[in-house]
């Protein structure tokens, strides 16, 4: 569908907007998990790999175990509900699997290892999907496929920029110390580059979101490159990565390790250190993540030694601007923080845990606070988590026991803060009820402001920003309680040519005197 049949279909669609009675829902304006979603009684799996997409829209999780499976839900919803796409994958065939879900595109890629013949000789597939395409129609929608060249006999990794343009996938192969990295157009899957690295293992392939650098530590060597494959710089390490990272602008790449923290920066004679952080061998840096210019570091800690100490940091450059310690006790668990996720701006910070039996598995930081935004405590272990990019919404992956412990199930649960003005409470769905809730205090009366996003105006007489085009807006009133919230209904007309529209939605309020214009504005999608 292209931009002009969109905006005559959204306009007509605006026409027929008719709001419904308010709607009483569970207040979303508080921190609470929204929903979770488990395997049923007769299956087997762990989630991996979790992930915003779509605009934030939907989820996309790729789960291991006896039922490997890549799943789509919903991200606006308030209780439990069925996926709203599940493709199994192969248990005897499926080694290994991982997903990526770039931040500004619209597809996620897959990478899966088959035996070709057995373990030891493994065929690895790349595969780029379609969350949208998949949710609307039921169908895992492919968009192409390739198989790395070489058969390899260990494990693979995949990287990408934000937009799904350029696509890193590197294998090890332990028979000749040596890394296979292939980049890959993700427009179309051709091959743009094919090399090999000596190394001793694979630890680590990251991407910058601007795809101008690629990061990949093989062992005790340690490699950045641009976005071509050519290696800008190559260093021998004492011990290998633990942790990287590398800024979204590409202009910074953080290596952990024992004691060790190094951020490298490009300068006139090359790559070198320009920020170095130490602590006691008995610690190792074991989650890491940069902020969009990167100069704020997402740092986790882990004491080895005994296990059960972690550290949390916020450093904005070198100075510490938020932390969090867990100290476990006795009987305390290994609680090895296993994820961390930065906002763009650099503002919050995400970390997920094993968890010592004792703490919340799941940390919230936010620079310039004293104490954790939030701690989450979920069951067993956290094995995937993403932060979105407001810092409210955490999506995160777990085991449903601890990590060292066998298990054959877990789960996906999304957390929200409960910060805004406005909320969306389920998805959008043609010929269904579209449920927002609006927030502020003292507010007399709310207004839903329905339409397509426009670059920022300023009204006459009306306080704050409106984003949304005057020309194809959609006012829907409705009257605040005494805690300034409001919910708002309307129906979305029965057609199919609506799928895969999005609209944009802001609030505005009717104070005593005034009227204001929410901050927050919202692009769900029409399934």
């Amino acid at each position: 569908m292209n931009t002009a049949q969109k905006t005559t279909l959204t306009f007509t669609f605006l026409l027929s907007l008719t709001a419904g009675a308010n709607a009483q829902v569970n207040t979303p304006f508080q921190p609470s998990q929204r929903w979770g979603h488990a395997p049923g009684s007769n299956e087997a799996w762990i989630p991996k790999d979790v992930h915003f997409c779509a605009d934030n829209n939907l989820v996309w999780v790729g789960a291991e175990g006896q039922n490997p499976q890549w799943m789509v839900l919903d991200v606006p919803r308030d209780q439990a509900g069925p996926a709203r796409f599940r493709d199994g994958l192969t248990p005897a065939t499926a080694l290994l699997s991982r997903t990526v879900a770039p931040a500004k595109s619209g597809v996620v890629f897959g990478l899966t290892q088959e035996p070709a013949p057995n373990i030891y000789q493994r065929a690895t597939r790349i595969t780029r999907h379609s969350p949208l395409s998949t949710a609307r129609n039921g169908n895992l929608s492919t968009d192409w496929d390739h198989t790395i060249a070489p058969l390899i006999n260990s494990a693979a990794q995949i990287a990408t920029d934000e937009t799904g343009s350029l696509v890193a996938v590197a294998a090890f192969e332990s028979s000749s110390s040596s890394v296979h990295l292939e980049l890959l157009d993700g427009s179309n899957g051709a091959l743009l580059s094919s090399q090999d690295f000596p190394g001793l293992a694979l630890s680590s392939l990251q991407v910058s979101k601007d795809g101008s650098i690629i990061v990949l530590a093989a062992g005790l060597d340690f490699y950045i490159l641009n976005g071509s494959g050519q290696v800008l710089h190559q260093q021998a390490l004492n011990s290998a990565p633990s942790a990287t990272a590398v800024s979204g602008d590409g202009s910074r790449v953080a290596v952990g390790s024992t004691g060790q923290l190094v951020v490298l920066t490009a300068g006139s004679n090359g790559w070198g250190a320009l920020i170095t952080l130490t602590r006691s061998q008995t610690d190792v840096v074991t989650a890491l993540d940069l902020s969009q210019d990167g100069e704020t570091l997402a740092v986790a800690w882990w004491r080895y030694t005994t296990g059960t100490w972690a550290r949390y940091e916020l450093r904005q450059n070198a100075v510490l601007v938020a932390q969090h310690e867990q100290s476990g006790g006795i009987g305390a668990r290994q609680n090895m923080p296993s994820i961390a996720r930065i906002t763009p701006d650099g503002r919050r910070a995400a970390y997920g845990a094993w968890g010592d039996g004792m703490s919340p598995e799941v940390i919230l930081l936010e620079a310039g606070l004293p104490q954790p935004v939030w701690e989450i405590d979920v069951p067993g272990s956290v094995t995937g988590l993403d932060l979105d990019e407001s810092g409210t919404r955490i999506v995160v992956a777990h085991k449903d026991v601890h990590v060292s412990t066998f298990g054959s199930t877990g789960g996906i649960r999304l957390f929200d803060t409960g910060e805004g003005d406005l909320r969306q409470n389920n998805p959008m769905t043609i010929g269904g009820i579209a449920s927002f809730s609006t927030k502020r205090q003292n507010s007399l009366i709310s207004l839903l402001l329905v339409g397509q996003r426009a670059p920022a105006v300023a009204l006459p007489g009306v306080g704050g920003l409106l984003y949304l085009d005057r020309s194809t807006l959609a006012v829907l009133p409705a009257a605040s309680d005494l805690d300034g919230i409001a919910d708002h209904q309307f129906t979305i007309p029965s057609d199919v040519a609506l799928i895969g529209t999005t609209l944009s939605l802001q609030s505005a309020f009717r104070l005593a005197g005034a009227t204001e214009l929410g901050e927050w504005v919202l692009d769900p999608l029409i399934f």
